[in-house]
């Protein structure tokens, strides 16, 4: 892979990591103010783990793939 390819790749999983983070923050923040706290903090505490699985994925799909 080149460089090129190396910085792409980095920059789409960064982007991705960075959408599912937001969305895993505004879906948690919606469940908190309509429904359940716990819930709410739990989406959001498991949002980082979630990007990072998403990043880690799109990585290895655009070498690999």
């Amino acid at each position: 892979m080149t460089a090129a390819g190396i910085v792409l790749t980095i920059l789409i999983a960064t982007v991705a990591r960075v959408l599912v983070s937001g969305l895993c923050t505004f879906v948690g923040l919606c469940i908190a103010m309509s429904r359940s706290e716990l819930g709410g903090m739990a989406v959001m505490f498991l949002g980082p783990v979630a990007a990072f699985a998403v990043a880690a994925s799109v990585s290895i799909a655009l070498i690999w793939g």
